[in-house]
């Protein structure tokens, strides 16, 4: 048993996508048995590729620290699209066992309606004060470099997004300059409050690997990432492909009933001809 535990957890890791489409063939009891042998950080590589619907359903038949280890190795935003599928208060469960640095992000985008910015962004993108100098944003981006990007955000005191650069510019400035002598300040950014169609039609993803999200009065809240957009994209894709195929179906059932009516109309005459014809003998 134990030999077999080992080899299903080498072939996630091995085959996070495959093995993803393997569990989905299972009822959820099924799937959260046998993720209950392996660690959190192996489940996670294999669940992110798993429908949330599917995870949340296995996620809440679990103890609520064993389904906290797997939310907290998971993708910020699939972590949100999870949980909002998992009852409320099985939820909280989950929230209270995680850490508070990770509970309070994924509550704050819970906030926000599902696809939307606001609820799928990175709560935790690097933000610096315009008024410290160079040498103390890179200690702040020390201090953050497993949460760290290529884009640093500035903001001012009351936090609204005023400016960005990008770690390359800031370890190449003098450590005395300040902050707002080299940021930039003709900003693109997503309001919280967007769909995902107008995140994935937002044109400046042409120039931009991660966008600053800010909500109605330009407060920064966070930033969207490319990979989000490229699961946006695949996740419209399937829509798409879905009602072209029903758009298909329904296509062929009015051509089938047209042709049915045509042929319907077609014997009708020829019938009371016949009765015609009949009564005049």
């Amino acid at each position: 048993m134990e030999v077999n535990r080992r080899l299903c957890n080498v072939f996630i890791e091995a085959h996070p996508q495959e093995a993803a489409r393997r569990l989905e063939l299972f009822p959820p009891d099924t799937v959260r048995g046998l993720l209950a042998t392996s660690p959190p950080m192996t489940v996670a590589k294999v669940l992110e590729h798993v429908d949330p619907v599917l995870v949340a359903q296995c996620l809440s038949g679990m103890v609520g620290a064993d389904a906290a280890g797997i939310i907290s190795h998971l993708p910020f935003d699939f972590s949100v699209a999870v949980l909002r599928h998992v009852p409320a208060d099985e939820r909280n469960a989950i929230l209270d066992a995680v850490t508070a640095e990770l509970s309070q992000p994924l509550r704050r985008l819970l906030q926000y309606p599902e696809g939307t910015a606001g609820a799928l962004m990175d709560p935790l993108s690097l933000s610096v004060p315009e008024d410290i100098t160079v040498g103390e944003a890179i200690k702040r981006a020390k201090d953050t470099a497993h949460t760290l990007r290529y884009y640093v955000y500035v903001v001012d005191r009351n936090y609204k997004l005023v400016g960005v650069v990008t770690l390359r510019e800031l370890m190449h400035s003098r450590p005395s300059d300040s902050i707002a002598s080299i940021m930039r300040r003709d900003i693109v950014y997503l309001r919280a409050e967007v769909s995902r169609e107008e995140i994935v039609g937002s044109p400046y993803w042409r120039n931009f690997s991660v966008l600053p999200v800010v909500d109605p009065s330009g407060i920064f809240l966070g930033a969207l990432r490319y990979e989000t957009l490229h699961r946006l994209q695949q996740e419209l894709s399937r829509v798409t492909q879905s009602e072209g195929g029903l758009n298909t179906a329904l296509a062929l059932g009015e051509l089938y009933w047209i042709g049915l009516a045509g042929l319907l109309k077609g014997m009708t005459p020829t019938g009371a001809t016949k009765q015609s014809a009949g009564q005049t003998s």
